[in-house]
């Protein structure tokens, strides 16, 4: 980064820059001699040198009928950094809450199509860590059909790691019945009727998926707060189990 690139962070402008480092070099100078030395037209050397005494980089010395305008020490920039720096504090709470703000609202996705099924599980392969939990609600039917839809090498991917598994569901399925120390499963009997639908729903990481298997239908819903709030509703029913 050259010095003209640094200063223009300060709010100092290309045209600004270019005087105040020409009077550095020529020492005390009239216009006439700063437009030589720049190549500027006289109209844009007074704008500059209005901004550049205001910034408090250029003093005029009255010399006769004409001025003199005298480059301040180099030391005076750390005035405008400062300046530059009270400003940007008093700013940056007002942009941190609308980025906080806009973070904690929901992202929705919505998906169709077996894709849409399939996404669910290679987004949750990408979001979880090695080690990492997740919950979920799945019919007898919905367990049965997942096969059909979940990504090549799911089930490898998913052990080799290690993924934990909580699962609150109707009746168990064949494979469910295998043992498995990385997956733990509640039975809620049938005569609830939550599981008559053909659906699935999982809670990882900070968010909540709802797989629709009849439809083939996806919806993958990205918040911290409603994933929390679904995980703890999620770990009531499982100790109530």
């Amino acid at each position: 980064m050259n010095i003209k690139q640094l200063l223009s962070h300060l709010g100092i402008t290309a045209h600004e820059s270019q005087i105040y480092l020409a009077l550095i070099k020529l020492g005390p100078s009239i216009i006439s001699r700063i437009g030589e030395h720049t190549g500027m037209h006289r109209p844009t050397i007074y704008k500059a040198i209005r901004a550049l005494i205001e910034k408090g980089l250029i003093t005029i010395s009255p010399r006769g009928k004409q001025n003199r305008y005298i480059a301040e020490s180099p030391e005076k920039l750390k005035e405008v950094f400062n300046a530059f720096y009270r400003s940007f504090e008093r700013i940056l709470p007002d942009i941190q809450r609308t980025y906080d703000i806009k973070k904690q609202k929901p992202l929705v996705k919505f998906i169709e199509g077996k894709r849409g099924v399939k996404y669910i599980y290679e987004d949750l392969l990408s979001t979880l860590k090695r080690g990492d939990i997740f919950y979920c609600y799945t019919s007898r039917r919905a367990s049965r059909a997942i096969r059909r839809y979940a990504p090549r090498n799911y089930y490898t991917r998913r052990d080799e790691k290690g993924i934990q598994r909580f699962v609150i569901t109707d009746a168990l399925t064949e494979s469910q019945e295998k043992p498995d120390m990385n997956r733990s499963i509640k039975i809620l009997p049938a005569k609830h009727g939550i599981f008559d639908d053909n659906i699935r729903m999982l809670i990882y990481g900070n968010k909540v998926a709802i797989g629709d298997l009849d439809t083939e239908t996806a919806i993958v819903v990205e918040s911290p707060l409603f994933a929390s709030l679904q995980r703890k509703i999620f770990k009531t029913l499982y100790e109530l189990l």
